[in-house]
């Protein structure tokens, strides 16, 4: 638990995430989902889902920290895990492409495991360019629409 956590930490620190302070967020030890922990006034703690108090682009900061972390404990540690991470569209709600690129870059250093990005990159091969630079992957471009209609 120990490493899902620190994995998911530094990785919320290096994509950027600022809705929290990183003292208050832990990893639920019965659900394994990222909480906010919130002292009441009369000493308990109450932990609620991070999606609340954050704005929407550190909920996906959050979101890419997370699975990211689950798949870096599944390959350390020989999980159950399918080995495999499909995101569409991650870089949602105007996402800086520093941030973006870091999220890739993390995503690249898998070897093993398979993971794939659907992404549009603005529509820019600029923005694409700018943000796989010096990354190692297969890109596999999908020219028209993926969803049609049958004739």
């Amino acid at each position: 638990m120990n490493f899902l956590f620190d994995s998911f930490i530094k990785l919320l620190k290096k994509f950027n995430y600022q809705s929290k302070p990183f003292d208050a967020i832990k990893i639920s030890n019965t659900s394994y989902l990222p909480v906010a922990e919130k002292v009441l006034e009369n000493g308990m703690k109450l932990n609620y889902n991070l999606k609340f108090d954050s704005s929407a682009s550190d909920f996906i900061r959050c979101l890419w920290a997370y699975y990211t972390s689950i798949l870096k404990a599944a390959v350390k540690f020989e999980t159950a895990h399918p080995m495999l991470l499909i995101f569409d569209e991650p870089k949602q709600q105007d996402m800086s492409l520093d941030n973006f690129k870091s999220f890739l870059f993390e995503l690249s250093q898998f070897k093993q495991p398979q993971v794939i990005v659907f992404a549009s990159f603005e529509n820019s091969e600029e923005s694409f360019n700018e943000v796989t630079e010096g990354l190692s992957f297969t890109l596999n471009k999908i020219d028209g629409k993926l969803i049609k209609p049958l004739k």
